[in-house]
């Protein structure tokens, strides 16, 4: 949670009390919680729903208090400022979505419920404000009816978004399963604690939709022109960018030949982007002749040894190296697989 300097105090401060029931929230929950337990469901609704209409907060009133949070940030002689500190708040844990993306159906903001993990439903989101990153990252997304919601993303660093810090303006996600609960100030927050419960779309995703499509596709170059601009965004320490050119260069027209090199590239960004699973799947959904491939066979432990799978990485690499026994880096990653793998039989 951020402490604003005093110069920011009363503004932000003022701006809070004028737009939402500071000092109701977290009673109101606590008398909701007392109702359930009464057996006295009606009443205990009734009350959610006066306190999630005290939560909601404006469009402009919270794209503006958030933006006034951002600027506080950015004062230079505010940052590293003593007022800046990072709280830490534990919610109970749960357990991801593991639902199909096909069996859940799509959730606006309006239908959100406090305190709710809405299991079998999806919300797809926008993110219209810069990103702060504290102690989790913090942006305001939209949907499709253009009503918002802050969000908060935690123990993101593996994210493809977040490993650089930030949420890009623009980026379009899909909340598998969103859980709202309400924060310390009384206004609502959807909170992410899994990073496979978020999926970010590329701009060529089919389920983006058209009006949140900042430029179309350019569907006249061919996959080998977008597999060079994903490998130049590579080059530029862009891997986000490389992965949506590769997205599209596997859309547009790719041979299965260079659909397999595409793909093996496509691994490397997303290893990159700290989204291992997906550097996985491309790494290993290769034909079998790409899989031996010493760029597939280490991709693949790679992404297993960051997805804690050290056993099935320490495989990966003793047949990588019986093929390429020259390749250091495959040594160096072993030497850390059995360290791993000892520190797991000796705790």
């Amino acid at each position: 949670m951020l402490i604003p300097p005093p110069c920011y105090q009363n503004k932000l401060w003022e701006h809070k009390i004028r737009t939402s029931c500071m000092s109701e929230g977290p009673r109101s929950e606590h008398s909701v919680k007392l109702l359930e337990e009464q057996d006295a469901p009606d009443q205990a609704k009734n009350l959610r729903q006066v306190q999630r209409s005290k939560g909601k907060k404006a469009r402009d009133d919270l794209v503006e208090a958030h933006m006034m949070w951002c600027r506080s940030m950015k004062t230079p002689s505010i940052q590293g400022s003593v007022y800046i500190s990072r709280h830490v708040e534990l919610p109970p844990p749960y357990l991801p979505s593991v639902a199909p993306f096909e069996e859940i159906k799509k959730l606006y903001i309006e239908g959100l419920q406090p305190e709710s993990h809405h299991r079998g439903s999806y919300s797809l989101l926008r993110a219209i404000t810069p990103s702060i990153r504290m102690a989790s990252t913090i942006t305001i997304l939209e949907d499709e009816n253009n009503d918002v919601v802050t969000s908060q993303f935690c123990q993101h660093e593996e994210d493809i978004h977040l490993a650089a810090g930030s949420i890009p303006e623009g980026s379009a996600c899909i909340i598998k399963e969103p859980w709202l609960i309400l924060s310390t100030d009384g206004s609502y927050v959807v909170r992410v604690d899994h990073v496979n419960d978020v999926v970010w779309l590329p701009k060529a995703d089919s389920r983006m939709p058209s009006a949140w499509q900042s430029q179309k596709i350019d569907t006249v170059k061919t996959a080998k022109q977008w597999k060079d601009d994903g490998n130049e965004s590579l080059k530029m320490g862009k891997p986000h960018e490389a992965v949506e050119s590769y997205n599209a260069a596997l859309q547009f027209g790719a041979t299965l030949e260079e659909a397999q090199i595409i793909k093996l590239n496509r691994s490397l960004a997303n290893l990159k982007n700290g989204c291992f699973e997906q550097a996985l799947e491309d790494a290993g959904g290769l034909t079998i002749e790409a899989t031996k491939s010493k760029k597939g066979l280490y991709r693949a432990a790679r992404s297993m040894y960051e997805l804690n799978s050290f056993q099935e990485s320490h495989t990966i690499y003793t047949t990588l190296l019986a093929e390429y026994p020259d390749c250091d880096a495959a040594k160096n990653e072993l030497r850390r697989t059995e360290d791993r793998l000892r520190e797991q039989d000796l705790g």
